[in-house]
């Protein structure tokens, strides 16, 4: 509650951008607010349409529904937006063992994953919440 009131306080040049707007539906996924995270996300991802941020936390979406062919979808752009042996191309290879084509997984990464899926998604709101302080931080510098 207190970390999207602060959020939705910055101001628009600063809550427009993907990584706030990844953070403000992360939070709403964490309320249990499943649509609004899905709009953030999409806001998300129109902003910054490489933002493997906003794609993988639309994969999550997608994949809390069942809809596994758009969450695919998602993780794998997420993954070819993310250098190698990024958290991200992690995530896709995690989706691909989890959802049963662990050969790609392995493939894909060059290794098997260790991280449970829970710990792997506390991990990754975590991040995705630190960028949003951090751009918060930035936003507020005197401009030159």
């Amino acid at each position: 509650e207190a970390a999207q009131q602060r959020l939705s306080a910055l101001p628009p040049t600063v809550t427009s951008k993907a990584p706030v707007l990844v953070a403000l539906g992360q939070l709403a996924l964490r309320s249990r607010q499943t649509a609004r995270a899905e709009s953030l996300f999409r806001q998300a991802r129109a902003a910054d349409p490489k933002s493997a941020n906003a794609a993988a936390a639309l994969g999550m979406v997608y994949w809390g529904r069942k809809d596994l062919t758009s969450a695919d979808a998602s993780f794998k752009e997420a993954a070819a937006a993310s250098p190698l042996r990024s958290p991200r191309r992690l995530q896709y290879a995690q989706f691909k063992l989890q959802t049963g084509d662990t050969a790609k997984a392995k493939r894909q990464l060059g290794w098997e994953p260790t991280v449970k899926f829970k710990e792997l998604v506390r991990i990754m709101t975590e991040a995705d919440l630190e960028l949003a302080r951090r751009e918060a931080q930035i936003a507020k510098l005197p401009k030159p």
